[in-house]
């Protein structure tokens, strides 16, 4: 199994990403993932937890550009704290995206 694609998964807080970086309490936004192409991907997920619960949206594919596919959410934000992180699902491994790495375990959250 070639992980190559791995190295291309990118989200970042930037407006490329994010529709609004600054979202106020109540607001909708849009956050998108960007990955390469790959065969190995089944189901891309953003987790958020707020006010101690944790949900999961799927994210749906929206474009292919240059190989590079791009996966997009729609979410309320109704903490004044606002987390999320992304889980790569594929046939034998679920994969989580954070700001800081890409792992094969749940990350702690800090």
């Amino acid at each position: 199994m070639n992980n190559d694609w791995l190295q291309s998964v990118y989200s970042d807080t930037t407006e490329n990403f994010v529709s609004n970086p600054c979202p106020h309490k109540g607001e909708n936004i849009t956050i998108r993932l960007r990955m390469a192409e790959n065969e190995e991907i089944r189901e891309v997920m953003l987790r958020t937890r707020e006010f101690g619960i944790e949900n999961r949206i799927p994210m749906k594919q929206v474009s292919l550009e240059r190989g590079l596919k791009i996966y997009e959410a729609e979410v309320c934000v109704n903490d004044a704290r606002f987390h999320y992180q992304f889980y790569l699902v594929t046939k034998d491994t679920i994969y989580y995206y954070t700001q800081y790495r890409i792992t094969d375990y749940i990350p702690d959250e800090t």
